[in-house]
């Protein structure tokens, strides 16, 4: 476990810090070496951030979730796991309710059998669609090189529409029955706000 830099490491998908993971890491033994993981209560609960923050498109992803959940220990704190945050909370007990569904999962005696048994009705058919192509489309050029060319442009778009999961994580929403229409669209405007300067300087080069 090495301190991240600004734009990545494993506090960049959680509201903890690095301090704090590090305060409930482990020492183990790889051969002669010891190693710094992070805990595990800390380990499960990232692993399920990852796999929503990226639409849950890989299943790989999925059985990460399932190999963390079943070897946990029986002191492992489910407190922990889950935080103070509601919303987190909700992420984390819908990503183990799809290893539990669609992996067969054990959860045992888990206290959060009930809470991951109850998913949206959508989640899971938003999963198997994704793995029907678990790989990340072939987006071809920067979306800006289409602007002027509409046909092109709408393609571009349908390739980039982001995925109910991914739409609702970015946006900071609960995994519910609501909608997910509204999450994605704020998504793609979003996204389109944050390319509209570079949209506006590629036209003043383009007048000079």
């Amino acid at each position: 476990l090495s301190r991240p830099s600004s734009s990545c490491g494993v506090d960049t998908l959680d509201e903890r810090s690095f301090q704090e993971l590090y305060s409930s890491s482990e020492l183990v033994k790889l051969e002669n070496t010891e190693v710094r993981v992070l805990g595990a209560e800390d380990h499960l609960r990232i692993l399920c951030f990852h796999l929503l923050k990226h639409g849950a498109w890989r299943p790989l992803w999925l059985c990460d979730v399932s190999a963390a959940l079943e070897s946990r220990s029986p002191r492992f704190d489910w407190d922990r796991c889950l935080g103070r945050n509601q919303r987190r909370a909700n992420w984390v007990l819908c990503a183990i309710g799809l290893a539990h569904q669609l992996l067969d999962a054990r959860l045992g005696d888990a206290p959060v059998k009930a809470g991951a048994s109850s998913l949206p009705r959508w989640l899971i058919p938003s999963v198997l669609a994704e793995w029907n192509a678990p790989y990340p489309p072939n987006l071809g050029a920067p979306i800006r090189e289409y602007i002027w060319e509409p046909v092109k442009l709408f393609k571009a778009i349908r390739k980039r529409w982001p995925n109910p999961i991914q739409a609702t994580v970015a946006a900071d929403g609960r995994l519910n029955g609501v909608p997910r229409l509204p999450f994605q669209i704020g998504n793609c405007i979003v996204r389109a706000a944050r390319l509209l300067p570079e949209l506006v300087r590629s036209s003043h080069r383009n007048d000079c």
